[in-house]
């Protein structure tokens, strides 16, 4: 998967906006969105549906507008029919599930490609999302170890999907890590929720640490129906007790774990730095993917977990050892990597979704909106994954250009008229300040009705292409 450009973005936007709304709209009626909402009751406000609200919601990263307010005072205004307060109420609204919205819309998606499922994989792993100041409610100083810089923001623990094809996001959490300061803390905003809101529930959740959360979101997704064979992450979430969690659940594990481990192998005790400078000294190093990957393998015991399949290995020419465990023993060591790398999906979807759409970018100082603003971040993503997938589109940069395509196929004569209005519409807005009106009123003559309706007959377009 690779990253989209901006550029990219802007030129297919501002010739294909509307393709790119039927997208969204398509998506919202295949998988019958309309339907959960009114199941979980997110209902509409002020008199407009809840699809109008979240297709305004959803369109906002893909034509490149920063926030609602930008969108009122951007040349795509004309998008949104209600008043941007009715917008702002929604993402603020507490008593809202997005929890299972988003769920119900990955069973779906599971189902809807079940036949073509190669592997089956929860992926858990976290993300920093910065905030500019401290005045966010519940916001607290993190640490991002990629950047390896602390800012003001949250901790997103989520955990995702991947049948080998496609990875979607499941569920996340917000938390805080260092506490801030008494004096800033008072200037942190504060809203009164009732205790039985989804929003209170979620403030409970930013209390929790990231592996407890990360427990209770694998054990919803598996009671939801969801179900995988695999459980892969990091070696930051590979403690003793949530490995042993998800065993429980029936999941393999395949992840990541430190060099500081203590393990017995052979009836010797050591770590895993010293168990691979053992098996240096009494195996043979094994290669894989044409000699490109270097590996040991052995079976040995980690303390409270039982026996598991440990694999050391590293690309050639690179000194740094991965060492990665799987809690079923039977499972060669290439497959063991090949699970592994399986991980890498979750951080394409972080990268995307926070340099795309716009994840962790809501500027509003609620902490409901910030809830809403990560779902509606990975609806999207889970929008764009469906469309990738039946389009059969490897790249997000060619997806609604694709999708446009297999939609919209217009004949040379149809373009050339299309060009001619826009030529048209171009010059007058130039030549008169009153532009908009005059174009109105010379599209409406009978004149450019008729020619309008000429170039886009079938007779017309046959005659066309046989003289070209």
């Amino acid at each position: 998967m690779q990253q989209l450009k901006i550029d990219q973005i802007e030129s297919i936007i501002k010739k294909h906006d509307i393709d790119i709304n039927f997208i969204i709209f398509d998506f919202f009626k295949n998988f019958k969105v309309k339907n959960i909402c009114d199941r979980i009751k997110i209902k509409k406000d002020c008199g407009y549906s809840i699809i109008e609200i979240l297709l305004i919601i959803l369109t906002l990263p893909l034509i490149l507008v920063k926030s609602v307010n930008s969108l009122y005072r951007s040349e795509f205004k004309w998008l949104a029919k209600m008043n941007k307060c009715t917008i702002y109420r929604f993402l603020n609204f507490s008593d809202y599930n997005w929890r299972n919205l988003i769920y119900k819309i990955c069973i779906k998606f599971v189902k809807t490609f079940s036949d073509e499922m190669a592997y089956s994989a929860f992926i858990i792993d976290d993300t920093t999302l910065f905030k500019e100041g401290h005045k966010g409610e519940r916001i607290t100083k993190v640490y991002d170890h990629s950047e390896k810089k602390y800012g003001y923001g949250y901790k997103q623990a989520t955990i995702a999907y991947c049948d080998g094809k496609s990875v979607i996001p499941l569920d996340f959490s917000l938390h805080g890590e260092t506490q801030l300061t008494e004096e800033k803390v008072e200037k942190q905003y504060v809203k009164v929720r009732k205790n039985n809101t989804f929003g209170a529930k979620r403030l409970k959740e930013f209390l929790l640490d990231k592996i407890t959360s990360a427990t209770k979101m694998i054990n919803s997704a598996i009671k939801k129906g969801i179900k995988a064979k695999y459980a892969i992450f990091d070696s930051w979430y590979s403690s003793n007790d949530f490995i042993n969690a998800l065993i429980e659940k029936g999941l393999t594990v395949v992840c990541a774990i430190k060099a500081n481990r203590k393990c017995v192998y052979n009836d010797r005790e050591l770590n895993m730095s010293g168990l691979l400078a053992l098996l240096k000294n009494t195996k043979k190093a094994k290669m894989h993917c044409g000699k490109k990957i270097k590996y040991y393998d052995a079976i040995i015991k980690i303390p409270k977990i039982s026996q598991v399949k440990i694999c050391f290995c590293k690309l050639r020419n690179h000194k740094e050892w991965k060492i990665i465990i799987s809690t079923d023993v039977s499972m060669s060591s290439k497959k063991i990597m090949q699970i592994y790398t399986l991980r890498w999906s979750i951080e394409v979807f972080f990268k995307e979704a926070k340099g795309l759409l716009r994840m962790g970018k809501c500027q509003s100082v609620d902490f409901d909106a910030q809830i809403s603003n990560v779902s509606s971040a990975m609806l999207l993503y889970i929008i764009i994954a469906y469309y990738k997938r039946i389009n059969d589109i490897e790249t997000t940069g060619t997806l609604f250009e694709n999708v446009r395509q297999s939609i919209y196929k217009k004949t040379f004569a149809e373009m050339l008229w299309d060009f001619f209005v826009e030529i048209f519409d171009y010059i007058f807005k130039k030549l008169y300040i009153e532009g908009k009106t005059t174009i109105k009123r010379v599209k409406n003559t009978s004149v450019f009705k008729f020619v309008n309706r000429f170039l886009s007959s079938k007779n017309f377009n046959a005659e066309l292409e046989f003289i070209i």
